[in-house]
């Protein structure tokens, strides 16, 4: 008697069909999940092999979160089928954007953690030596944009609460205005920036401008400073176990600096209308011009993001048509 297996072939094969289709909705460019997804791997691989490292418990559901919601928003997205209407599909994108924000700052800022164990030596006195040879008074500048309360902050406002919205509109605007472009541009610069400046970060580790060359003076201007991004930094280079929380990591690359990058793909991604340019180049001037200051960073580390940035713009141009190439929108 001979068994007919041409049923769970079938099955299997609209199984595969379905989740071919699911992930063709993925949003930006596939491309670019992929790489976040060899990013996730490299982490998880890392906490793996090194005993001294794990997850806390919200960090795993931070995580199972972003996994979770993406796979049912892609089912459900396929299961829907292409019959829908503009605003249904807007959300989608939108949503899906939400995801990836998530995803790339959760693995980011716990690749910048992990480079840190390596426990290379202290690149502070390096760095304070090309700021003096590029004749940055790093003291100097911080007395001239805090001499005012209102400019220390304004500055620390844009510093820590300015990018999240900045990017956001531009993502609003260009997914409404179908800018499918501009926002694999984004998610391009973003995810590349972002691996590059905390590769080299944890190659060239740094306590920061505030232990180094800020004066008394200074500091007593600024006020209370936040050392939480030290005491994570020191545990992270120690001995000790380490329980890596999504929810509490603070940003630990000083060169290049990611703010930086970040300031000018806000302002270069906001080009197109000269209102939006405008919006978009002050807000990243005024976060230009508090990173020294609020984020401890020497002169030197916003030169080298400007750099990283820089170069990505122009390799963007050439890489572009084959990420357009490699798939259609469905």
């Amino acid at each position: 008697m001979v068994s007919d297996t041409r049923a769970p072939r079938s099955e299997a094969s609209e199984g595969a069909r379905f989740l071919r289709g699911a992930l063709s909705w993925l949003y930006p460019h596939p491309g670019f999940w992929l790489a976040l997804a060899g990013l996730w791997i490299l982490n998880m691989a890392w906490v793996a092999r090194d005993s001294r490292l794990s997850f806390t418990s919200q960090s795993i559901q931070k995580m199972s979160f972003v996994f979770l919601g993406t796979a049912v928003a892609l089912a459900y997205r396929q299961w829907r089928g292409p019959c829908h209407g503009r605003g249904f599909d807007t959300l989608f994108r939108l949503l899906m954007l939400a995801f990836f924000a998530g995803f790339l700052t959760q693995q980011i800022n716990l690749f910048s953690h992990l480079m840190m164990t390596l426990g290379l030596p202290w690149a502070d006195r390096h760095l304070a030596a090309w700021d003096s040879a590029l004749g940055f008074d790093w003291n100097g500048y911080a007395r001239l944009v805090t001499a005012h309360p209102w400019s220390r902050r304004g500055l620390l406002i844009a510093y820590s609460l300015a990018i999240g919205p900045a990017l956001a509109m531009i993502l609003i605007i260009a997914v409404w205005r179908g800018r499918h472009d501009r926002v694999d541009e984004v998610a391009f610069l973003a995810l590349a920036s972002g691996f590059i400046c905390v590769a080299v970060a944890g190659l060239l580790p740094a306590v920061s401008a505030w232990s180094s060359v800020a004066s008394p003076d200074v500091l007593a201007g600024l006020g209370h400073l936040p050392e939480v991004w030290l005491e994570q930094v020191k545990a992270l280079r120690g001995d000790g176990p380490v329980s890596l929380d999504l929810g509490t990591m603070e940003g630990i690359a000083t060169f290049p600096s990611f703010h930086t990058c970040l300031a000018l793909i806000i302002a270069w991604c906001s080009r197109g209308h000269w209102s939006g340019f405008l919006a978009g180049s002050t807000v990243g001037l005024a976060i230009l011009a508090a990173t020294p200051v609020h984020g401890a960073h020497y002169g030197v580390d916003l030169l080298g993001g400007a750099a990283v940035i820089t170069g990505l713009v122009l390799l963007w141009p050439r890489l572009a048509p084959r990420v357009r190439s490699g798939g259609s929108r469905p």
